[in-house]
């Protein structure tokens, strides 16, 4: 009879310290769980130029330093997230209400003050030398390089990807690609076709940009002869009269009255003769932004 006891008295304590041992685990995971730091709450990425970023994720308060970063970022964040745009930015109207940045020159004082997670820009808005300044200021700066339409829709993903917001961004940048796929494709016989940017300098769109691969999406071809590599290039008003384009698109409505003025011997170019002179809207053709199908509609009008 006493064995008995004893057998299950000792089996009542086993019990109790199994419990108690387990309970005393349980609480143990549970404080390690509430002071352990959370492993996604920095993020460590590679930028377009290969320059490594470390930034708060998600971040809560993004900086824009380019108005099609800026556009970007409206189509795909919530408005709350973004704090700052440059004072270019005007599109879409919600971007008004954000504190702008100087960012030519970039206002450094500014940024500080408002202590971003990350400030996104573009290449060939601010240079190398300010992003590593931004840094050693501990502004993290994130830099994109766009020169293909396929860039626009890859930069909106990775912009999803950067502020966790992939979702949306994957859907809005694939709803984009399968709009621009059902382009017509009509046969223009008169394709090339010289993109001005300014009248001076005599500023156009190069080879190697977003603008030209639109045109060419859009059915046109650069006028530009192939060993001009800038993205921007200035050219003379002599190759202008031997590039001799059967079409000119411009930004600029006062361009060409401006450009027949200064220089009379344009008027024998085909494009000027053939009234094939046309204005599409600054904000479309310059930006690599969410709204290229709009731009791509536009420069195909042009061309017709």
């Amino acid at each position: 009879m006493l064995s008995l006891l004893s057998h299950n008295w000792n089996k009542t304590i086993v019990l109790i310290i199994l419990l108690v041992v387990a309970t005393a685990t349980i609480i143990v995971v549970a404080l390690r769980e509430q002071t352990k730091p959370v492993l996604n709450d920095v993020k460590i990425v590679e930028d377009d130029l290969g320059r490594t970023v470390i930034y708060k994720y998600p971040p809560l308060k993004i900086i824009s330093l380019a108005p099609s970063i800026s556009e970007m970022l409206f189509s795909i964040c919530p408005s709350d997230l973004i704090i700052g745009r440059t004072q270019n930015c005007n599109y879409p109207k919600e971007v008004l209400n954000k504190t702008i940045i100087n960012n030519y020159p970039i206002n450094y004082e500014k940024l500080v003050l408002l202590k971003p997670d990350i400030v996104f820009a573009l290449e060939g808005i601010i240079s190398v030398q300010d992003a590593d300044r931004l840094h050693k200021l501990n502004i993290p700066t994130y830099i994109f390089k766009i020169n293909t339409v396929d860039d626009i829709l890859s930069k909106m993903k990775q912009i999803g990807n950067l502020t966790n917001q992939a979702k949306i961004a994957n859907h809005k940048s694939d709803s984009i690609a399968n709009l621009i796929k059902m382009l017509p494709q009509e046969r223009i016989v008169n394709k090339n076709t010289l993109m001005i940017i300014s009248a001076e300098p005599l500023y156009v769109f190069g080879l190697n940009n977003y603008a030209s691969d639109m045109l060419k999406l859009a059915g046109g071809v650069n006028a530009l002869d192939k060993t001009i590599t800038e993205h921007y290039p200035v050219i003379s008003r002599e190759y202008l009269l031997k590039l001799d384009p059967d079409n000119i698109i411009t930004t600029d409505t006062n361009f060409f009255k401006q450009l027949s003025i200064k220089f009379p011997e344009i008027m024998n170019l085909k494009a000027f003769k053939n009234n094939k002179l046309r204005v599409i809207n600054e904000d479309l053709l310059s930006r690599p932004s969410p709204r290229v199908y709009e731009t791509l509609l536009e420069i195909k009008k042009a061309l017709n």
